[in-house]
């Protein structure tokens, strides 16, 4: 959820919960060519799928390796996030193999991000969801 400085508007979304304002989805902004995942599952979607919430698009970590992922989105123009969604993989959050991230690390900036420079330097923001596996659409507002 955030919104374009330039005024370019998708339809709004949102509001998050525990806000009133209207959000706008940011998929128009996106700069798809340069997006990338570190440490994904190799059985999984690609992270563009999941961006445009294709239909059956599932982004994980590499079980082999941790549980852990960095994603780098860089967008054409400057936004201001006002929070952010993530949709568990089952619609009951009492599932056991629901999954969310349950602490999430925001940067600006760091398109050479790498998971040593993430744990060395303070994020610009830290997220952690009030849910251990967040419900489908699960929005966490930033603060």
């Amino acid at each position: 959820m955030a919104s374009a400085e330039s005024g370019k508007e998708d339809a709004p979304v949102g509001p998050v919960a525990g806000t009133t304002a209207q959000f706008v989805n940011l998929s128009s902004v996106i700069d798809y060519s340069k997006v990338s995942v570190l440490n994904a599952d190799s059985k999984c979607s690609n992270l563009k799928s999941v961006l445009k919430s294709e239909a059956g698009a599932v982004l994980a970590s590499d079980p082999d390796v941790d549980h852990q992922l960095l994603v780098f989105i860089p967008f054409m123009e400057a936004v201001k996030l006002h929070g952010v969604c993530f949709t568990a993989l089952t619609t009951s959050s009492t599932d056991a193999k629901a999954s969310g991230p349950k602490n999430v690390k925001l940067f600006n900036g760091g398109s050479s991000l790498d998971f040593d420079g993430a744990a060395s330097n303070p994020a610009t923001q830290a997220v952690r969801h009030p849910h251990p596996t967040p419900p489908p659409g699960g929005c966490t507002a930033l603060m």
